[in-house]
């Protein structure tokens, strides 16, 4: 073990919604985030592991473009195949709550989901100078929208914001290179 070259695991990633992730719980095994379920798997081999779950119902992705996932899996922000928002709250055996999100635009570009798993912020294409939060376990926006002098940055493959590891602020960068925190 630890010895010579690692092999590649290969993922079909056509239904996938988001990159596999590493499970907190058990060494070697990884989540990888389907349509309608989350599967584990033991990164040896390559096999599906029990542990997995189905969704409530199948959600939109990428998860990297129409939601955000806590690293640990155990807080998830998606839009369903229906449209809505909702907040997921996962334990050992799947989702164990789930709360819609409310007043959401519809045309969200960014979702930032805190360390913490306690707030989402979101930035939708029609107003991108516009950072709205919600709190995931009540559904309920949380504050005014933090208003930005330019549009925040949305390129694809940039994390144009983040939460403070404490979940209490949040940081911006703008299209002009300012960050607003």
């Amino acid at each position: 073990a630890g010895r010579g070259a690692a092999r590649p695991l290969r993922l079909p990633r056509p239904e996938s919604p988001a990159p596999a992730l590493f499970a907190t719980s058990g060494a070697g095994r990884l989540w990888w985030v389907q349509r309608d379920r989350a599967l584990l798997l033991d990164v040896a081999s390559g096999s599906e592991v029990e542990g997995g779950f189905r969704f409530p119902e199948p959600i939109l992705g990428p998860l990297r473009e129409r939601g955000a996932v806590r690293t640990d899996l155990r807080q998830m922000i998606v839009r369903t195949e229906e449209g809505a928002w909702k907040s997921w709250t996962v334990g050992d055996a799947g989702v164990e709550r789930a709360v819609a999100l409310q007043n959401v635009p519809g045309d969200v570009l960014r979702v930032e989901l805190s360390a913490t798993g306690d707030f989402v912020a979101m930035v939708s294409d029609a107003e991108p100078d516009l950072v709205r939060f919600w709190n995931v376990h009540t559904g309920e926006p949380t504050a005014q929208p933090a208003v930005l002098r330019t549009a925040m940055l949305t390129a694809p493959a940039t994390r144009p914001g983040s939460f403070s590891t404490d979940g209490r602020r949040f940081m911006a960068g703008t299209r002009s290179g300012e960050v607003n925190i």
